[in-house]
C-alpha cells in the first residue's frame, strides 16, 4: 500500500475565494458514515491552512498493569514504523514537501491523530490518515526499533517533576482502575510488549464505528462530505460493541501525603482532587472556574501570591474532565 499525495483540479481552497463564504456553508455540520464514522466539519475562514484530528475511543484507562504501555506503543507504530509509510523514506518525504504537522498523542480514554497541511492537499491528508490509523503493517524489526524510542522518552518523562507528580496524583486519585496508570506507560511492559498483543488492540478498537474525525479549513462542507464518503466508506465497521464501566473510585484522602525525591533544583508541591466526568452538567462551570483562577493574562491564583517575593515562581492549575471521571490537580513551584 502506497501513500497518493494529488492536487485536485480545482482545489477546495479555489473552490471558494476569501471572504465568500455563505451563512449556510459556513456553520458546522455533523454527521456519521453508514459504516459508524462520526464526522464534524468547521469551516474557519483563515488563510489557506486546515486541521484534522482522527480520534480513537481507546486510552491508557482500557489497560491493565500487565498492559500499561501497549497503546503509547502502539500509537507510535501506527505513526512511524507501518511498512507502507516508510518505505523510501516515503512518510517523511511527503512531511518536507507539503510541510505538514503531523502527530499523535495516547491519553486516558482516546487515542487522537492530528495532521496540519495546506488546505490544497487536505484530501490527500485525509486519506493519509487513513491509511495511518486503519491499517496495521508492522514487522517485528520495526516494533524493537520504535521501543528504543519510546524507552528514552519514558527516561524524559521520569525527569519532569509535573508529569512525575501528574502520574501518582491519578494513581492516588483512581486506585485500582485504568485512571490510575500513567499514560506514558511502564518500561518493562513496553521491553515485553509483542507484535500480536499490539495487533490485538488494533483489531478490537481501530474500526470506523470506534472513531470520530474532526476537519477545520476553510471548505464547503458539503463538497467535503462527499469525498469523505469516497476516502472513508469501504472501512468496515467492528465486529461488536465497545462499551465501558466507569470507574468506582473514592476521593482522595485529604490527609494524604506523599514525598518524591527528584534531582531537580526546585521544590515542587501539587495538590489533588478527583471531580466530574466530561458529560457531567457541572463541567461548563468548572471549566470557566478553572479558566478565571489559572489561566488568562491575570489569573487569580497567581495573583495572590504576587506580592510574596519569591515564595512562588509559577502556579497551574488544570481541570481534566474524561468520560468516566474528572480530575483537578494545582501545581506549585
Amino acid at each position: 500500500m502506497g501513500i497518493l499525495l494529488f492536487r485536485p483540479t480545482v482545489s477546495l481552497a479555489q473552490a471558494q475565494k476569501p471572504g465568500d463564504l455563505t451563512e449556510e456553508s459556513a456553520l458546522p455540520k455533523e454527521f456519521s458514515l453508514e459504516n459508524g464514522l462520526k464526522v464534524c466539519l468547521f469551516p474557519y475562514s483563515r488563510p489557506q491552512l486546515a486541521t484534522v484530528v482522527l480520534g480513537v475511543k481507546v486510552g491508557v484507562a482500557d489497560e491493565a498493569p500487565e498492559t500499561n504501555g501497549h497503546l503509547h506503543l502502539l500509537e507510535h507504530c501506527l505513526l512511524f514504523r507501518q511498512s507502507h509509510l516508510v518505505e523510501n523514506e516515503h512518510l517523511y518525504q511527503t512531511i518536507k514537501e507539503f510541510g505538514l504537522y503531523y502527530n499523535g498523542h495516547t491519553e486516558q480514554d482516546l487515542m487522537l491523530f492530528e495532521i496540519c497541511l495546506p488546505l490544497e492537499v487536505l484530501l490527500s491528508g485525509l486519506d493519509l490518515l487513513k491509511q495511518v490509523v486503519f491499517s496495521f503493517n508492522i514487522t517485528e524489526e520495526a516494533l524493537e526499533k520504535e521501543k528504543k524510542v519510546l524507552l528514552k522518552e519514558l527516561l524524559d518523562v521520569h525527569r519532569d517533576p509535573q508529569k512525575v507528580g501528574l502520574a501518582k496524583a491519578y494513581e492516588l486519585a483512581f486506585p485500582n482502575t485504568g485512571y490510575a496508570l500513567p499514560v506514558y506507560g511502564q518500561e518493562e511492559v513496553i521491553r515485553k510488549a509483542n507484535l500480536s498483543q499490539l495487533q490485538g488492540w488494533h483489531q478490537k478498537y481501530f474500526s470506523p464505528d470506534n472513531s470520530a474525525l474532526v476537519v477545520v479549513g476553510k471548505f464547503s462542507p458539503k463538497d467535503l462530505e462527499e469525498s469523505l464518503k469516497q476516502i472513508f466508506s469501504d472501512l468496515k465497521p467492528g465486529g461488536k460493541k465497545v462499551s465501558r464501566v466507569p470507574p468506582g473510585h473514592k476521593s482522595l484522602n485529604p490527609s494524604q501525603l506523599v514525598e518524591l525525591k527528584m534531582n531537580v533544583a526546585d521544590t515542587y508541591l501539587m495538590a489533588a482532587l478527583a471531580g466530574p466526568e466530561y458529560n457531567n452538567p457541572d463541567r461548563i462551570g468548572l471549566d470557566l472556574l478553572s479558566e478565571m483562577l489559572g489561566y488568562g493574562l491575570y489569573p487569580l491564583l497567581y495573583s495572590a501570591f504576587a506580592g510574596q517575593t519569591d515564595l512562588v515562581s509559577s502556579i497551574n492549575l488544570h481541570y481534566l474532565s474524561h468520560d468516566r471521571a474528572g480530575f483537578f490537580s494545582l501545581f506549585f513551584y
